[in-house]
């Protein structure tokens, strides 16, 4: 079945079922699609016989106004008429899409054309997916049942979760906006979802046990209960929680306790505790069936307490500021701390590093407020005050109005492959890049995993739920990578942000809060910087980075082990920063150039790399918050004179106003 010209005659024949173009609708009424229509009949003109005819018709294409699409127009040119195909039995042709002429021109049967022109014909179907601003409006105790528009939008929100799942996987949305409270219970599954609440206040989540949740993300809510594998907590307040594996983001924790379960790692970043005081959140490490459950946390703030830690786990907590306490019935496995804080027992008893407990290893890294008094100094001192200045006004916001971005969106595991929008994504990664390179978009939303098809420039890849991203080798020459599964060898430089590097990954470019989760290697003749990243391996494991030949490598506040191998060239440099961790150079570094700052601990087995260390070890150096006041006050003010410093103002302004006033 298929669109077909009589280039003599110019008569377009229709066919009743063109894929794609004529769909069945039931009884005797069948739809065309105006714009595919057209695309067909451009497609006819470009063959080997229509290049050299007449063009077919003449397209306007929709404007929007006033935040309105208004439709496009086709219209039939230069004698060319239409014919529906004659099945022996009548059928009615609705024409959607367009205002055109198509009705005009067509040649009189026993098929019934029903026209939709209108002055002011708008595309529904674009102003509704505005009306729910890509998401699912979802109110249990103030919304109303079903899912026919306006079901789910936020002047109608729907009240309970299969409509709303449904209302989403219709129109290809990945969010639903909880408005008050919510209770998930059995039979409810939003595996693979966004749930955003109001904000923690107004909005408390309540997962009981017959919930499906797996590999969901809940944003800006409040949660209790029980979440399945793979879920990710962002900006919540989190309670009672018995929660299997996964990822939680810079979420407020509670006095409660939370359960741990499964054999995947937990990950808890930039999280801090709620409670006031004394009281302390609490981590159930064989929460869930004693199994195991590895734990990583990275920039604390605030108490942490864990207890019943039987099943050998490895766990690493790296504080920005608080501390750990570790109950008596944590008995077995490895906890590794490092950071600014302290570790103790219930009773308030500092733990140093060793066995405790009768057989749980604790390695205690943790500086205390041990920092250089030094540099402490001299960074007090040598500060223009002028250089802390806050930046960004309205006027600058309002500047990028202009300039918002479009997207296409890819899902390699749907179904039926759409044009690239939120509610059709493509299902290939090939129609993908060829629709964003025709129309200049330079931003991929993949949610799954896909494999680079071809040389890229400039393109900016945002994953859903950490998809994985193979670069096959190809050229990306200034293309970004954000919130994915980085894999695979590449040529030029790229962007690489919070995102997981994997074993095999090659590093060239710029690199930002990233885990790294096995063994990656630099390109030859590279320049590679990596700031904020960090070793998601659990404690007894660690990430290699193989430096090519000719390569620089800057590390910038690296958090946990890192092992540096293969640098052999004397033209390679690295650099790297330690927040908190430990760096160990293998014996396959025979030349290059390798410095080393921070805090942390180095361990060089390097043979006839040039080692720099200026490491600060946490094991070997200390000093307490008054050896460094003594060493700020007892400064002299002569050896910080440089303009513009606090030093320099001091000295010139302030002893200068006391001899005035005869104070010396």
């Amino acid at each position: 079945m298929a669109i077909l010209i009589d280039w003599s005659t110019k008569v377009i024949t229709v066919e009743q079922n063109t894929p794609g173009v004529v769909s069945f609708i039931g009884g005797s009424v069948y739809e065309l699609d105006t714009f595919a229509f057209r695309l067909a009949l451009k497609d006819l003109e470009d063959s080997e016989v229509g290049m050299s005819m007449p063009d077919t018709h003449r397209h306007n294409t929709q404007v929007l106004l006033g935040g309105i699409y208004y439709a496009r127009t086709i219209e039939i040119i230069n004698g060319y008429t239409i014919t529906f195909e004659e099945t022996g039995s009548p059928y009615v042709v609705n024409l959607v899409g367009s205002n055109n002429n198509i009705l005009d021109v067509t040649n009189l049967g026993t098929v019934q054309i029903r026209s939709n022109n209108s002055a002011g014909l708008i595309n529904v179907k674009e102003l509704q997916h505005g009306i729910f601003g890509e998401e699912v409006h979802l109110d249990q105790n103030g919304g109303t049942p079903g899912t026919v528009y306006p079901a789910g939008t936020p002047l109608q929100p729907v009240n309970n979760v299969p409509d709303a799942m449904t209302i989403a996987a219709v129109r290809g949305f990945t969010r639903i906006h909880v408005i008050g409270n919510l209770t998930l219970d059995t039979g409810d599954n939003i595996e693979g979802m966004i749930l955003m609440g109001e904000n923690a206040t107004n909005t408390q989540i309540t997962v009981n046990s017959g919930a499906d949740t797996q590999g969901c993300e809940i944003q800006e809510a409040s949660v209790t209960g029980n979440l399945d594998g793979g879920t990710i907590l962002r900006n919540c307040v989190i309670d009672n929680l018995n929660y299997i594996n996964g990822f939680v983001y810079s979420c407020m924790i509670n006095p409660g306790t939370i359960a741990l379960g499964g054999s995947d790692t937990a990950h808890f970043l930039d999280c801090y505790s709620g409670v006031p005081g004394v009281g302390t959140p609490t981590i159930d490490c064989d929460g869930i069936g004693i199994q195991a459950t590895p734990l990583a946390i990275r920039g604390y703030n605030g108490g942490i307490k864990l207890i019943d830690m039987t099943g050998g786990q490895a766990t690493s907590i790296d504080l920005a500021s608080g501390q750990v306490i570790i109950d008596s019935t944590c008995v077995s496995g490895t906890v590794v701390v490092r950071g600014d804080g302290k570790v103790i027992d219930e009773n308030g008893t500092y733990l140093n590093s060793g066995v405790i407990n009768g057989g749980l290893t604790l390695v205690n890294e943790t500086t205390s407020g041990d920092v250089v008094t030094t540099a402490v100094a001299k960074a007090v001192w040598d500060t223009n005050p002028a250089s802390h200045i806050a930046e960004g006004t309205m006027g600058h916001l309002l500047n990028y109005l202009d300039y918002m971005e479009k997207v296409v969106y890819c899902d390699p595991e749907a179904l039926v492959n759409g044009e690239g929008s939120q509610e059709k994504p493509f299902n290939n990664i090939t129609d993908a890049i060829d629709f964003a390179e025709a129309h200049n978009v330079t931003t991929l939303i993949v949610t799954s995993d896909i494999a680079i098809d071809r040389n890229v420039k400039n393109l900016k890849v945002v994953g859903v739920g950490v998809p994985e991203v193979d670069t096959v080798g190809y050229d990306l020459k200034n293309s970004e990578f954000h919130r994915v599964q980085f894999k695979g060898l590449y040529s030029e430089s790229v962007i690489v942000q919070e995102s997981v590097l994997t074993n095999g990954a090659y590093l060239n470019g710029f690199f930002e809060n990233c885990a790294v989760a096995g063994n990656v290697a630099t390109v030859a003749s590279s320049i590679t910087y990596m700031k904020n990243c960090a070793s998601s391996m659990p404690n007894g494991f660690t990430p290699a980075i193989s430096i090519g030949a000719d390569s620089v490598l800057n590390v910038a506040e690296w958090y946990g082990k890192l092992s540096i191998v293969g640098c052999s060239t004397a033209n390679s440099s690295v650099i790297i920063n330690l927040s908190s961790g430990s760096v160990t150079l293998d014996a396959t570094c025979i030349s290059g150039t390798i410095l080393i700052t921070g805090v942390g601990s180095v361990t060089d087995y390097s043979l006839g790399a040039t080692v720099i260390n200026n490491a600060v070890d946490p094991a070997t150096t200390g000093a307490t918050p008054s050896d460094i006041a003594d060493a700020v006050w007892d400064e002299a003010i002569a050896d910080h004179a440089t303009p513009g410093s606090f030093g320099h103002y001091v000295g010139k302004k302030l002893l200068s106003v006391a001899k005035f006033i005869g104070l010396k």
